[in-house]
């Protein structure tokens, strides 16, 4: 699975595909079965309709109650989308086009449609298929057709999706022969499609392939036009001039029903129908039409026999009494379920080959909580009736419902028969069943047969094993088959391997074949390279079909260039796809102009949390010098403010736009990135005792110029304090408590255990690691340092880069608390120098090391190694004794091999890792990234340091402790010091 690490265009590939028939998004790709025998109408043109022929009800309109001249279509009333789709349609029968209306069952997308079509396209022949397969079947002939001025209507664009002969190749060769292609498609399908597309994992904590199968593939063609479910005011005062005593009586319909809904008489038949759910009566009618509408949300695309509706009926707990019921009841069930009722139509409807139910019921049992769960005996009679394209339907809706066991039944029932999509699809189900070794056997089944998915997902495993020669072989031959997926993961590989000129051939491939996400992810390689113009014409590619974080890095490339109107209409529209970010997101600028930043990206969030005075305060103690993404110059474009709200403390910090959208983050940067910039000075200043003539050395520095400390007001909201950190951890404020010679100590829980060094004429202070300064000094500084054996060091936030600071000024801001103050001494060997007062620790310590982060803290407990890492999870929660609302969610840490979290009150921190013999919970002195322990005597001589600018304890004794994950190191010690 591709992941988008969208701050920093990082990519990688994590896992199989499934596909199926009834959703774009999933492990797996697309699935093409045998094509049915070809369809007369599709290949004779004489058989399409003249536009001036066409019948509304014929087209898929629903009917409303007759008027009094038997009227059973309303008078239309034009819609506010009406002048755009005209837009649309005018170009589309000059040039072709894709043209998709996209909304709830029975707000009229069908009427909207048809009506767009009579006013636009008279003098064009259409075609209504009833299978994707004659959708491919009139495309062929469509070209060589004497008049090639056609539509090709698709109502209920779902019905198509999943055929193998209905695909985006049909769709672009249609348009690029100059047909129209006029489709719908109810709002809950076109959300299932596009769920979760261009987010990541990570971020959203959901499922997220960021890939599509075929119907994904169509859907990316186009931009679709909503069509509201509530009517403008505009639009029922044009409804009420029609005349229409149908339409009146929708405008005063009852409250929640809109006025097409109302017509077509939706809610009144699903408040009918849960009402004779809940009766007694001598019949199964209102089963039958349960029956029906929990076997259509299945998966099953077509009408449903009778045989079928009345099982699945007679198996639902309350119908017992019906059974053996006679021919006669069940006659009259039916009858009941097809009634027409309030003039419109019946709960069942049927044709020649079977029943259906009314699809705005579908729709609502859907979104009803009542109604959400389909029952087991439903998905078994599903499975058992299913064949063919519904079989792999059901098995796909199965695998979304996380019903693996069933779900791979579907697909071994297929893949048995030789069906190689089936195969490739049952090995990820067994993938999630933790059954690899067959899931990779059946793998290797569908790739022997060539099909694309088969492919692909054995190259995954492949890449899994670093074994990237196989995978690359096997994706290439997956890519040349139309795998967008293969392409994406090509291009991913080439990166890995700094192959950038093919993996942009690769990433051009795939967004030339309209795949979104390689549009996205070529802007991304293009913009890393400097290549910015370039990177804005596939961002919007993407951002057009669709992808949210394509929709922010458009919208900041626009506003960047001084677009701010256009780059809020991308911004809200990601943020309508779920980014919260992008809520209100504006390039501020400042009132005052002397404050550190004149322009910033803040959003709403952050401006409403802050307020506009802290706000300013903190642009005035920020300065924009490298990004905290990326390391790199923030230059002259206005900087992004991320704010860090970890309840008892917070931090605002600078980055790129382009590398971090505004975000108002709620508990720490889990790994923060120390790209902090700093400028200092070195100088006598005349403060001493009496007898000083010469003065004190003082070292003073801007520490951080991208990132300020921020603290809660006791009234709400928060104030800058941007000397906090340091205050928190031992400098202070000249006065009458202040000694001068005192070194600086943090006391417990942290790191700050400031010393200096001397190297040839500069000296190095070292806080923390990081923050680290050096400076260049003079004779007389370095001889003063040598004799004081340390030196002052000030701590300005507020000054500027160029640190233009006077005696005057300085000493005017030590008097106004705007410096602090602490005595750092002077290290003679480069080592912090020893403490006084050392504490023997009689606790338990453990030490851990993996993927670059180290760990050292207190052992709390330990738990069994045979629990799985939810229940160890679980026993940690209750060990650390602590109020769960205080603790912040499990944070994933180096790969996997460890968990962290955080008391949002006192900042403590815990860790969950496991040992080669159990599970170990500790309380943490420091996690930090960038430790690289080579050796167990490494990371015991860290740990000790550690100990001992913490609790000032003495060395311990450690012993390696075999560790559960490869490439990691554990220690731990019994609290006992050397002997």
């Amino acid at each position: 699975m591709p992941d988008e690490q969208h701050d920093q265009g990082n990519f990688t590939v994590l896992g199989n595909y499934f596909s199926g028939q009834t959703a774009i998004q999933g492990q797996g790709v697309q699935i093409n079965l045998g094509r049915e025998s070809r369809s007369l109408p599709a290949l004779d043109p004489d058989r399409w309709l003249d536009v001036d022929d066409l019948s509304a009800i014929e087209l898929g309109v629903h009917r409303a109650a007759p008027d009094p001249q038997g009227n059973v279509v309303t008078r239309y009333v034009e819609r506010d989308v009406d002048k755009l789709i005209d837009e649309v349609l005018e170009s589309a029968a000059q040039e072709g086009g894709f043209v998709l209306l996209v909304g709830n069952s029975a707000v009229g997308k069908t009427r909207t449609a048809y009506e767009g079509v009579k006013r636009n396209l008279r003098g064009f022949r259409l075609f209504a298929p009833s299978t994707s397969d004659e959708v491919s079947f009139f495309a062929q002939v469509a070209p060589s057709a004497a008049e090639k001025r056609v539509i090709l209507w698709l109502d209920d664009l779902e019905r198509f999706l999943g055929g193998g002969g209905f695909n985006a190749g049909v769709i672009g060769e249609l348009i690029r022969n100059r047909a129209v292609v006029l489709a719908t498609l109810r709002h809950d399908e076109y959300k299932r499609y596009r769920k979760n597309l261009g987010k990541s994992r990570r971020d959203s904590e959901v499922s997220e392939n960021n890939a599509t199968y075929n119907g994904a593939r169509v859907l990316d063609l186009v931009d679709p036009i909503e069509i509201d479910r509530e009517w403008s005011a505009h639009e029922k005062k044009r409804a009420e001039k029609k005349g229409d005593p149908r339409l009146a009586k929708a405008l005063r319909g009852p409250s929640g029903a809109a006025v097409c809904e109302y017509i077509a008489a939706g809610p009144q038949l699903w408040r009918f129908y849960n009402s004779a759910l809940r009766e007694s009566r001598k019949h199964i009618g209102p089963l039958l039409v349960r029956a029906a509408i929990d076997l259509k949300r299945t998966g099953i695309k077509g009408t449903l026999p009778e045989e079928l509706l009345v099982n699945v009926a007679l198996a639902y707990e309350d119908s017992s009494r019906h059974s053996g019921m006679p021919a006669r009841l069940l006659t009259k069930s039916f009858s009941w379920a097809s009634k027409c009722r309030f003039g419109v139509t019946g709960l069942l409807g049927k044709d020649s080959s079977g029943w259906s139910p009314f699809d705005y019921l579908v729709d609502a049992a859907a979104r009803d909580r009542r109604h959400c769960k389909i029952p087991p005996e439903v998905w078994h009679a599903a499975l058992q009736y299913a064949r063919g394209n519904d079989l792999l339907s059901v098995g796909w809706m199965l695998y979304l419902n996380e019903e693996y066991e069933l779900s791979s039944q579907a697909m071994r029932k297929l893949a048995t028969v030789g069906n190689p999509l089936a195969m490739s699809n049952l090995g990820v189900i067994l993938q999630e069943l933790g059954q690899t070794q067959e899931a990779e056997a059946w793998f290797e089944k569908s790739a022997a047969l060539k099909d694309p998915a088969g492919q692909f997902n054995l190259g995954t495993v492949a890449y899994d094993r670093e074994d990237y020669d196989r995978a690359e072989s096997l994706w290439r031959h997956s890519a040349k088959s139309g795998e967008v997926l293969a392409v994406q993961a090509l291009a991913t590989l080439c990166t890995k391997r700094d192959l950038d000129e093919e993996a942009e051939e690769w990433w051009k491939v795939g967004a030339g074949a309209g795949d979104p996400v390689s549009a996205y992810r070529l802007g991304l390689h293009l913009y890393e390279r400097g290549r910015e113009p370039e990177a804005e014409v596939w961002w919007r590619q993407a951002a057009q079909a669709g992808h949210a974080q394509a929709c922010i890095r458009l919208g900041n490339s626009l506003a960047l260039r001084g677009k701010e109107t256009k780059a809020s209409e991308w911004w809200n529209r990601a943020f309508e796809m779920g980014i919260k970010g992008a809520s209100g997101l504006e390039i501020t600028e400042m009132a005052d102009p002397d404050t550190g930043i004149t322009h910033v990206a803040t959003n709403s969030e952050i401006r409403e949390n802050l307020g506009q005075e802290t706000l300013n305060s903190v642009c005035s103690s920020l300065w924009p010098q490298d990004c905290q993404t990326c390391g790199k110059q923030l230059g002259g474009t206005p900087p992004s403010l991320v704010v860090s709200d970890c309840m008892v403390f917070g931090f605002a910090e600078l980055h790129h736009l382009q590398c971090r959208i505004p975000e108002w983050s709620n508990g720490p940067t889990p790994n923060k990135n120390y790209n902090l910039t700093w400028t200092s000075r070195v100088f006598m200043l005349p403060v001493g005792a009496a007898d000083d003539t010469a003065g004190t050395p003082c070292f003073l520095v801007n520490p951080e110029f991208e990132s300020t400390y921020l603290t809660p007001k006791t009234s709400g909201g928060w104030e800058v304090t941007p000397l906090g950190l340091f205050e928190k951890n031992g400098f202070g404020y000249f006065g009458p408590d202040f000694i001068l010679d005192e070194p600086v100590t943090s006391g417990h829980r942290s790191l700050f255990d400031p010393y200096c060094v001397i190297r040839g004429s500069e000296i190095e202070v070292r806080a923390d690691e990081a923050h680290t300064w050096a400076s260049l000094m003079d004779g007389e500084v370095l001889a003063s340092v040598r004799e004081k054996s340390g030196i002052l060091v000030a701590i300005a936030a507020y000054i500027r880069p160029d640190l233009d600071m006077s005696y005057d000024s300085l000493l005017h801001a030590l008097m106004q608390r705007e410096v602090a103050v602490g005595w750092v001494p002077l290290s003679r060997d480069g080592s912090p120098p020893p403490r006084r007062g050392r504490k023997v620790i009689e606790q338990n310590f453990g030490a851990f090391q993996a993927g670059g982060e180290a760990i050292v803290g207190k052992i709390i407990g330990s738990a069994p190694a045979s629990l799985d890492r939810e229940r160890a999870k679980a026993w940690a929660m209750d060990e650390i004794d602590i109020d769960s609302d205080r603790l912040l969610p499990w944070n994933v840490a180096s790969s996997d091999a460890f968990f962290c979290t955080i008391d949002a009150l006192s900042v403590r921190q815990y860790a969950l890792y496991m040992r080669g013999d159990a599970w170990i919970l500790s309380e943490l002195l420091v996690r930090h990234g960038g430790v690289n322990c080579e050796t167990a005597d490494d990371l015991a001589s860290w740990a000790n340091r550690i100990i001992d600018v913490h609790l000032k304890g003495g060395p311990m004794i450690w012993e390696q402790v075999e560790s559960a994950e490869g490439g990691t190191l554990a220690l731990k010690s019994s609290g006992d010091k050397p002997s």
